[in-house]
């Protein structure tokens, strides 16, 4: 088992661009060698474990009960301070595609848990964009649990606490079967004002801004006292640089 000490952090350079329709991979981490040096932070509680599943496989296990979180570059915490001289940095990280695959050991709402309460587990935040009105402004999707449906929640843009008189937006919210043990893979695709949501190859939302967001991305083990959960499995997180068509 390959501990982690106290909110590591992991700096890395962000690779070169690709020449023109190249799939260019900006991001991949199979957890089968440790963290990527490219997280710029991980989580107190997260280690690598071998997949109970699969042994000879390694994946990054997220406890319960904490807050946890993954913050890939350019800027960890979606705090503007880290954002500061880092444009070209944020720039690049414009059109991209995060895709990952998770397992959740259990999960079911507790007997408290009535009508309407949407316990998440785990929040996925890509283009932080933060600026000092809103320091932690990001789009953000979270998957939770209602009644023992999946449910997606999400959120674009977000302006958090922070905002002055915008509220925050539920625009979407996606039921997706029944919660089960099993490996699922989600796509998040950033492109221009635009962004698609995919649960297993499968189109779950789809929807624009005005803002064309940039920045980096970060997924986050949320706690809820309605949810009674396991651990969290994390695998091959791979984000892949979207070239846009040439004009002709």
């Amino acid at each position: 088992m390959i501990r982690k000490s106290r909110f590591l952090i992991l700096c890395g350079a962000l690779a070169g661009f690709a020449p023109a329709h190249a799939a260019e991979t900006m991001f991949h981490d199979d957890f089968e060698s440790g963290f990527s040096s490219k997280w710029l932070s991980v989580g107190t509680d997260i280690e690598i474990v071998a997949d109970p599943g699969s042994p000879s496989n390694h994946v990054a296990a997220v406890p319960p009960g904490a807050q946890n979180a993954l913050h890939g570059p350019p800027v960890a915490n979606g705090n503007w301070k880290g954002a500061i001289g880092k444009e070209a940095e944020l720039n690049a990280w414009a059109d991209y595609e995060l895709s990952f695959r998770y397992r959740l050991e259990k999960a079911e709402n507790r007997p408290d848990a009535g009508p309407g309460h949407a316990a998440a587990f785990l929040r996925v935040g890509t283009r932080i964009n933060p600026v000092e009105e809103n320091p932690q402004e990001q789009r953000l999707i979270y998957l939770g649990i209602w009644r023992n449906a999946l449910e997606w929640r999400i959120k674009t843009p977000l302006i958090p606490w922070y905002g002055k008189d915008e509220p925050m937006e539920f625009p979407v919210e996606i039921r997706s079967g029944k919660v089960d043990s099993g490996w699922h893979e989600v796509r998040v695709v950033n492109q221009g004002e635009r962004t698609e949501v995919y649960f297993d190859g499968t189109l779950k939302y789809a929807g624009s801004d005005d803002r064309a967001m940039r920045g980096g991305f970060n997924l986050l083990r949320w706690s809820d006292a309605r949810l009674d959960v396991g651990m969290l499995y994390i695998d091959d997180v791979k984000v892949t640089r979207i070239e846009s068509p040439s004009k002709e």
